[in-house]
């Protein structure tokens, strides 16, 4: 899903439960950093495969090659490799669950991820890409043996 929309669903959800649930301010202001902010694990995965720390350089990259990953038929996208995205598994979510149970700010944060992750699933299977690329590292990492760098594009 665009970064865009991430903010919007970021900011109306978490809005929504504090206004209808009557959840307290400081876990709907988590709840919706946690939505948005979850990406920067975009920005540490082009860091490490580029090798170019500069987040301009990773925003670039994204605005030029996005609309050409999505014009790309099925067949050819099976070609590159997908992101490592760290907070985008369920290892980040179980430790984030055990956290919770120490302090409510890991929770709440949970409540973020699934908020962002949610849409991403769905944007997925639309496509038709395996929702495993966005909930498991292992799965990501083995299909990536053997395919062409996406930070080539």
């Amino acid at each position: 899903m665009e970064f865009k929309y991430h903010v919007l669903t970021g900011i109306l959800v978490p809005g929504f439960l504090y206004f209808y649930f009557d959840i307290p301010i400081l876990a709907a202001v988590t709840i919706s950093l946690a939505s948005v902010l979850i990406d920067i694990d975009h920005y540490f995965w082009y860091a490490a495969e580029s090798k170019d720390l500069n987040p301009f350089n990773a925003i670039s990259w994204y605005i030029r090659s996005s609309p050409k990953i999505k014009k790309m038929p099925s067949k050819k996208r099976k070609e590159y490799t997908k992101g490592v995205f760290i907070f985008h598994n369920w290892i980040c979510w179980s430790i984030l669950l055990a956290l919770g149970f120490l302090n409510q700010i890991f929770f709440y944060t949970l409540v973020g991820f699934v908020i962002h992750i949610i849409p991403d699933l769905v944007v997925l299977k639309k496509i038709d890409e395996s929702i495993l690329q966005k909930i498991s590292l292992g799965y990501v990492l083995k299909r990536n043996k053997n395919k062409k760098r996406i930070t080539d594009l």
